[in-house]
């Protein structure tokens, strides 16, 4: 169960947006104390521009434990309330106007507030047995945490919030910062570390998109994302930039060391459960997987002429790039020195095509440091599915790596067959053979 804290026409609004079974309510809390003695929800939702829940009432729901996510609206005010709810611990913010799947952004926290239990009973139990030190222990905890720094005005805007946590992941105090511009930030950070990669430099092609892209900072790995705050003129009014330390996903081998992208070992994980659930909570079973590999041409004269740094920077480009057009329902890797692999469920052919479309107008706009723009090929392949396939739960994660296996090999072929016949991409279907994803009716 899903408990909606709102007013009542949005609060069933965001009801009428989830699979799970919901209850409403106002931010009363009487009510919730009584909610709270006779069931255990799995996450709560708390609408604050109609609930307008005081100070206590909130400090409740962070004490209860259960998943709090926090819907505000994409402004400079909203921006202030994030700022001071992630300074008191609040992790799961979303705007109102955002257009992505509900229920896939629901699991993904639900899930991760289960992996959050295991971690502190592994803790507890490590603990027990003095295995490992409780400060070792406590920084894989700690890695749950993200940094928040908020810039008001669009491009060299003025610094608004920021949380402790950031602190500790840049390792210095930023109240020097305090109403700084985003340009003397950035010329601050260069002149002191000027061997780290910039932290706040805006991407070019950024504009009402959140943008999401990887980088390391000493020992640290960081997983970075913008979010462009737009006002009611459809202006970019400012940004927040989120920084999540994956040190432990980079350690664990769960995340690729150079573009933070998913590793092999972690697709089927991921897909398996995105498969399940939407089985269990409509009914409807996966019709279609696709694989596709993309390589991004030439990289071995690059390589060659421009050296390995210069690879490696186009690569880490090339997956921000690639996260834009990514989806709960696809993973993206890196394999290799030049290429990237696609898995994917729920897509049939004329997807595929549309997805196609998209990464090649993407890394189009990518320029190498030898003037020469990005080009890529493509191999896709897709399977059509029976009803019975991936049915089983305890076998779904074995099945959908044995099928993605098959399917990828295909995909190869595919590629192959576009480097042959010198076009930017094919796909393979059963059903129609070879065709170039452009000419898809």
């Amino acid at each position: 169960m899903v408990v909606v804290i709102a007013d009542s026409e949005e609060g069933q609004h965001l009801a009428g947006l989830l699979n799970q079974q919901c209850q409403w309510m106002a931010a009363d809390p009487g009510s919730l104390e009584t909610l709270l003695m006779h069931r255990h929800p799995q996450a709560i939702i708390l609408h604050w521009t109609s609930a307008q829940p005081g100070g206590e009432f909130v400090q409740d729901l962070i004490r209860s434990g259960i998943p709090l996510i926090v819907v505000l609206e994409r402004s400079a005010a909203g921006a202030e309330v994030a700022a001071q709810l992630a300074g008191q611990g609040v992790r799961n913010f979303r705007f109102e106007d955002e257009v992505s799947d509900w229920n896939g952004y629901l699991f993904q926290i639900i899930d991760a507030h289960r992996r959050l239990g295991i971690l502190q009973s592994t803790h507890e139990y490590l603990e027990s047995l003095h295995v490992v030190q409780m400060e070792r222990t406590r920084s894989v905890l700690d890695s749950l945490q993200m940094g928040l720094l908020v810039i008001e005005g669009g491009g060299d805007g003025q610094l608004m919030h920021y949380n402790h946590r950031l602190e500790l992941l840049l390792n210095r105090e930023l109240d020097v910062w305090q109403g700084w511009s985003l340009k003397q930030i950035q010329n601050h950070l260069r002149e002191a570390e000027p061997s780290e990669l910039p932290l706040f430099t805006l991407p070019q092609q950024i504009s009402e998109e959140t943008v999401s892209n990887f980088c390391r900072r000493g020992p640290l790995y960081l997983e970075r994302t913008i979010l462009p705050l737009i006002s009611a003129a459809e202006v970019v009014t400012g940004y927040l930039f989120v920084f999540k330390d994956v040190t432990f996903e980079v350690a664990s081998d769960r995340l690729d060391s150079l573009t933070g992208l998913p590793t092999n070992s972690e697709v089927a994980r991921i897909l398996s459960r995105r498969v399940a659930w939407t089985l269990r909570h409509s009914g409807i079973p996966c019709r279609h997987i696709a694989a596709a590999r993309l390589r991004l041409e030439g990289m071995d004269y690059y390589r060659e002429h421009q050296g390995q740094e210069a690879v490696e920077q186009i690569l880490l480009e090339a997956a921000s790039l690639l996260r834009l057009c990514s989806s709960d329902s696809m993973v993206i890797v890196r394999s290799g020195i030049s290429d990237f692999i696609i898995y994917a469920v729920d897509h049939n052919p004329e997807q595929c095509n549309r997805q196609h479309q998209r990464i090649q107008e993407r890394l189009q706009t990518l320029m190498r440091q030898d003037g020469q723009a990005l080009q890529l090929q493509a191999g896709w392949a897709v399977r059509r599915l029976h009803d019975a396939d991936f049915s089983d739960p305890s076998r779904m994660e074995e099945e959908l790596r044995r099928a993605f296996k098959d399917t990828l090999r295909t995909a190869e072929k595919a590629l192959q067959r576009a480097l042959l016949e010198k076009v930017e991409g094919m796909l393979y279907t059963a059903e129609d053979g070879f065709m170039q994803p452009g000419r898809m009716q």
